[in-house]
């Protein structure tokens, strides 16, 4: 299923995303540039319905376009190409569309999974409308997805909002964006440090491990697994003691940057040929996961990488993402 969401004629957001729509008190009617230059992303320092209750008291001169919960649930309070300025970040507001994230109080928890592809519909749909890329950028003259905190002074004097943790979060957005664009229906998820990869992809994420590991590998940044998750693989790999069937194919780095592809002799473990090869486990996965035909797993590969981690009971380590198929 497509997570793609579009802007009907009167400007609200509609597809498959839980939003309702507002019409705020606190707004100027006109003003606001015929294309955005992109989305603020702000942090509530609050609750969903402490929000909601602001954006709609006319008493309190504070709005945005659009809330988004811990769960997932939208509000939009403006509908867009209509002039509409919501009160958001001082000179920011007529020239950006503004989007305040539920936190509960606490800035330094990461945003939820359900919570990261709401906003990233939202961003695909607003940037599809008014034409900006879906990119990062901090400077105010710029287009794409910019915080609050960016605008500096003249946008509210907010250095630290979202916070480093969720401003951190900005390339998972934009991949997620650009994965909901390319109709894929990819979703993120953040490790709570209580389950193995194994254990978590079958009773929450309903994945293959083998299509989780494919999915992160393309869609992290730079197309590499984090640091913290390619500890995790090589530690789950060094511990498993299986043979790689014999005739699959394997792609691994060189020295060079250059990869290369070798067949498995089928009387070695993964750890034991990337101690051959000179690279890490986790670089062989990722590698065959880039390189091989369509860009998929072969089916002895996947089979291979599901049991070596239906073996492993190591949890993965809290705060570690990972990509999935929603």
């Amino acid at each position: 299923m497509s997570l793609r969401c579009h802007f009907d004629a009167d400007g609200w957001l509609q597809g498959p995303i839980n939003i309702s729509h507002h019409m705020t008190p606190n707004h100027y009617d006109t003003g606001f540039a015929a294309r955005a230059k992109g989305l603020v992303q702000h942090t509530e320092d609050g609750g969903r319905p402490g929000t909601f209750a602001t954006f709609m008291d006319a008493g309190s001169s504070r709005s945005a376009f659009f809330s988004v919960g811990e769960d997932g649930t939208v509000h939009q309070y403006l509908p867009v190409g209509r002039g509409y300025v919501a009160w958001a970040e001082k000179e920011g507001n007529p020239n950006w569309y503004s989007c305040e994230c539920e936190d509960k109080g606490d800035t330094s928890v990461p945003m939820t999974p359900t919570q990261l592809t709401a906003v990233a519909q939202i961003l695909e749909a607003c940037s599809a409308r008014d034409g900006f890329p879906l990119q990062i950028t901090d400077d105010v003259n710029g287009t794409g997805l910019i915080t609050h905190g960016d605008g500096g002074a003249a946008w509210g004097d907010h250095p630290d909002c979202p916070g480093t943790v969720r401003k951190a979060q900005r390339p998972q957005l934009i991949t997620l964006a650009k994965a909901i664009r390319d109709g894929q229906a990819i979703s993120v998820w953040t490790a709570e440090g209580q389950l193995s990869l194994n254990d978590l992809a079958s009773q929450k994420l309903h994945n293959q491990v083998s299509m989780v590991l494919r999915l992160t590998a393309e869609h992290s940044p730079g197309g590499l697994y984090p640091p913290p998750l390619a500890t995790y693989l090589n530690g789950v790999f060094a511990a498993d003691t299986v043979d790689v069937p014999a005739g699959i194919t394997l792609y691994h780095p060189k020295s060079d940057g250059s990869i290369v592809a070798d067949t498995s002799p089928g009387d070695h473990t993964l750890q034991a040929l990337s101690g051959t090869w000179q690279c890490q486990c986790s670089a062989i996965v990722r590698a065959t996961a880039e390189h091989s035909p369509g860009a998929i797993f072969s089916s002895d590969m996947a089979s291979y990488l599901n049991g070596v981690f239906s073996r492993s009971s190591t949890h993965l380590p809290s705060g570690v993402q990972i990509y999935y198929q929603h």
